[in-house]
């Protein structure tokens, strides 16, 4: 059984100015994780792009701000927000950002990532 996690483990919150830059125009914080699960919060300027050409985590994401083209093994979609995404793993994926705008992110960890 896991240790119960400490109080500031617990609760956190992910403001802008506690972002790391993360790739030109891209930047996130780490709002918490536990288990095999970590979530986390970008923020993107209006024309950043992230390509992975195989993910090797499952992952969902959540659009709270802004427009974004997002494609998953060759299928594509923009989406603003309210919408989401799934990358299952093992699936390439590249993310386009149409208009400054902030994703919600969860992954589900495996193995030693």
């Amino acid at each position: 059984m896991s240790a119960m996690p400490q109080h500031q483990d617990l609760f956190r919150y992910g403001p802008e100015s506690q972002a790391e830059p993360v790739a030109v125009g891209i930047k996130l914080v780490l709002l918490g994780s536990a288990e095999q699960i970590v979530q986390s919060k970008t923020w993107y300027q209006n024309g950043a792009e992230q390509t992975v050409l195989k993910g090797t985590q499952t992952l969902t994401s959540y659009i709270l701000e802004g427009f974004f083209e997002i494609s998953v093994e060759g299928q594509s979609q923009i989406l603003g927000p309210s919408g989401s995404f799934v990358v299952p793993t093992g699936s390439g994926y590249s993310i386009r950002c149409r208009d400054d705008g902030v994703l919600l992110t969860t992954q589900a960890l495996h193995g030693g990532d």
